[in-house]
C-alpha cells in the first residue's frame, strides 16, 4: 500500500521527533561525572595522628593546608579522589625524632570506591604519597613513604548560603623499623581527619541536595518519577550549556511542586524544594555575563 505525500511527511516527523527524544534520554543517562573541588576550612580544626600504642603513643600534628578533588557520579554510584595535596606540621616519633614538615599527595589513578547519592556519603580506597622533610633513616624510611588507606567523607550542601562541605577522613595502619628494638618493628595506625569547604556549581546543587533530597521523600512512585524526571532533564541542559532552559525548566519544577504542597507532599518539604530550586536558579544567574551574586 502506497502513503500519500502528507502520510510520508508525519511519519517523517514522527520519526524524526521519536531520534531526538531517544538521543536526549541517552545523553542524561550518560551524564558526566561531578568533579567536587575543595580547600580546607580554616574555621575548623583538621589532624593527622600516629598512634603506635604502648610502643610510642599517639603523635598527632594539625594540617595546615587541603587542596583535594573528589569525583561522584551518582548514575553509576562510584567515586575517586583525582586530585590530593597537603602540608602537615611536623610530628614526633618514638625517641623524639621529628618527621619534619610533611607532604602528602595521592598516588595517581589509585582511587575507587563508592558513592551514595541519597546521603551525599563517598567510600575509597588509595593509596597516600607521603614525603617528609625529616631524616627518618633510623626507621628505615625515604619518601616518598606509600600509605594505603580508606577514606570515607560526606558531601553536603547548605542552599541558604550556597555553600558546600567535603568532611574526609582516612585511616591505615603500617609498621616501622625499630632502631631501639630491631626484632620488634613498630606498628601503628594512622588517620588523618579534615573539613573541607567549596562554593558549589548549579549541576552540583541538583546532584548532591535537590535530586536526593527528593529521592528521600518516600513519595508516590509516580509522582517521585515525574519529579526526578525534570530534574535530570534540567541537570542535562546545565551540562549542555543551556542555562536558559534549565531555568524555565527548574520553574516549571517550582511551580508544580508549589501545587502539589499539602495535597501530595508535605508543606514543610515542599518549601525545602522550592529553596533549594531557587538557590540553583540563582546560581546559573550568577554565573551570567554581567551578574554578581547576591
Amino acid at each position: 500500500m502506497r502513503m500519500n505525500q502528507q502520510s510520508t511527511l508525519t511519519v517523517t516527523k514522527i520519526f524524526a521527533v521519536t531520534l531526538v527524544a531517544t538521543a536526549l534520554c541517552a545523553a542524561t543517562a550518560q551524564a558526566r561525572p561531578l568533579a567536587i573541588s575543595a580547600s580546607q576550612d580554616q574555621a575548623r580544626v583538621s589532624s593527622f595522628s600516629l598512634n603506635f600504642g604502648e610502643l610510642g603513643g599517639v603523635a598527632s600534628a594539625l594540617i595546615a593546608q587541603t587542596d583535594l578533588t573528589v569525583e561522584i557520579d551518582a548514575e553509576t554510584g562510584s567515586a575517586r579522589l583525582i586530585e590530593y595535596q597537603q602540608e602537615i606540621d611536623p610530628l614526633t616519633l618514638p625517641g623524639g625524632f621529628s618527621t619534619g614538615n610533611i607532604h602528602v599527595e595521592i598516588v595517581e589513578d589509585s582511587s575507587s570506591g563508592t558513592f551514595d547519592s541519597r546521603t551525599g556519603e563517598f567510600t575509597t580506597n588509595e593509596l597516600y604519597a607521603i614525603f617528609f622533610d625529616g631524616d627518618l633513616s633510623a626507621f628505615g624510611l625515604e619518601s616518598p613513604v606509600l600509605l594505603p588507606s580508606t577514606s570515607t567523607g560526606t558531601i553536603t550542601i547548605d542552599s541558604n548560603t550556597s555553600s558546600g562541605s567535603v568532611q574526609l577522613d582516612w585511616e591505615g595502619a603500617s609498621e616501622l623499623s625499630n632502631p631501639f628494638d630491631p626484632a620488634t618493628p613498630l606498628s601503628f595506625t594512622y588517620i588523618c581527619t579534615m573539613s573541607t569547604a567549596f562554593v558549589p556549581e548549579a549541576d552540583t546543587m541538583l546532584e548532591v541536595s535537590l535530586i536526593p533530597f527528593t529521592q528521600n521523600l518516600a513519595l508516590p512512585r509516580w509522582l517521585e518519577t515525574n519529579l526526578l524526571a525534570s530534574l535530570d532533564r534540567s541537570s542535562y541542559l546545565i551540562e549542555i550549556g543551556r542555562d536558559n532552559a534549565a531555568e524555565r525548566n527548574l520553574i516549571a519544577f517550582i511551580n508544580k511542586v508549589d501545587a502539589l504542597a499539602d495535597r501530595r507532599i508535605d508543606a514543610d518539604d515542599a518549601d525545602i524544594m522550592i529553596d533549594v530550586a531557587e538557590a540553583t536558579i540563582f546560581l546559573l544567574d550568577a554565573t551570567k555575563p554581567g551578574r554578581r551574586g547576591r
